[in-house]
């Protein structure tokens, strides 16, 4: 993930608040990003934002878990104006053929990509990567059923490969 020129590049990377993306919210702090993260299961508002400048040093480990992120991040509202240059997010499967993933099924992924075209935070252009394991990657996702609010990915990062899908399936609007 962080060898990606897309990383490198992002000033503000939008990560899901899960467990097997806890390095990726590390890294992204770690490397002087903001990182914006939705509140768990968007129980106590819809945002948050983390600076590693305003974390306490050695503070940051603690930021990338749940209750660090209740600690050290500003909520945001729907109407903060903010660019968010990488979205990342996880899958419990992605086709590298098409882009096309599941999630866990509970949408939380769509809800959290609408809320910030909603807020202008994102375009179509805006990449969006997933992290998973090679035991994750599957070929047979049906393009034809998914939904018009599902997020299709731009790259899938595993411990063995990067993959750029060069998706065509449009992105919600």
């Amino acid at each position: 993930m962080r060898r990606l020129d897309v990383f490198q590049d992002a000033q503000c990377v939008k990560v899901n608040p899960d467990s097997p993306q806890k390095q990726v919210r590390f890294l992204t702090l770690s490397g002087d990003k903001k990182l914006l993260t939705p509140q768990p299961r968007l129980r106590t508002g819809f945002f948050s934002v983390l600076e590693s400048h305003i974390i306490p040093t050695g503070c940051i480990p603690e930021a990338c878990t749940s209750v660090g992120a209740a600690k050290y991040g500003r909520p945001i509202s729907l109407d903060e104006k903010i660019k968010v240059d990488l979205i990342v997010i996880g899958s419990v499967a992605v086709d590298p053929s098409t882009g096309a993933r599941l999630g866990k099924g509970e949408g939380f992924a769509e809800l959290e990509y609408g809320m910030l075209r909603y807020m202008g935070s994102i375009s179509d252009s805006t990449m969006i990567v997933t992290t998973v394991h090679d035991k994750q990657l599957v070929n047979d996702i049906p393009v034809e059923k998914l939904l018009i609010h599902d997020v299709p990915v731009d790259i899938i990062c595993t411990p063995t490969q990067v993959i750029f899908t060069n998706t065509t399936i449009p992105k919600p609007q």
